[in-house]
């Protein structure tokens, strides 16, 4: 929820910003700038860190961290580096432009990321890893693809429980 509502809230504030400095209202473009810098602190900013240490396995973990915090900053570093330029060509549409990515990232989310509130570390690492999924919620659930070879990417796949997965499991004695 913080991802979803974070990032609806980020385009929100981003298109009220835009709509701001089009029409020169320095007071509605300050107003837009601190909805998103607000919502965006609220989530994507701090919810990543979280996935990050959620979504690798122990094996992986340093590796991906490592991977993905580095893509994190160059992205910054290419957004910083675009948006003065953009602004001075495209003017309000830069703001509109990244309300887009909002969108984006929101629809992302609710389609993709599993709500892990209230579970366990294993129980997370056994979704990405199996493709389990709880019976409460049929959300897209992961499967690792390449376990064996260095980092684990994620199969996305959505699963029904069938009678055969509800069914307890039988153990054997060796």
């Amino acid at each position: 929820p913080l991802l979803l509502y974070g990032n609806a809230f980020s385009a929100f504030g981003l298109s009220i910003a835009g709509l701001g400095f089009g029409m020169t209202s320095l007071p509605l473009t300050l107003v837009g700038l601190c909805t998103f810098i607000f919502a965006f602190s609220c989530s994507s900013a701090s919810v990543f860190w979280v996935l990050v240490s959620e979504f690798f396995s122990m094996r992986v973990k340093s590796a991906a961290a490592a991977l993905v915090t580095a893509t994190l900053f160059f992205a910054g570093f290419i957004s910083d580096l675009i948006f003065a330029p953009m602004l001075n060509a495209f003017h309000a549409g830069t703001f509109a432009f990244n309300a887009l990515w909002c969108v984006a990232a929101t629809i992302f989310v609710y389609f993709y990321i599993p709500e892990t509130r209230r579970k366990t570390f294993r129980d997370i690492q056994r979704v990405l890893r199996n493709g389990d999924v709880d019976d409460e919620d049929f959300a897209p659930v992961y499967q690792s693809v390449n376990g064996s070879h260095g980092i684990e990417f994620a199969n996305i796949r959505t699963h029904t429980i069938t009678d055969e997965d509800a069914a307890p499991a039988q153990s054997r004695r060796v």
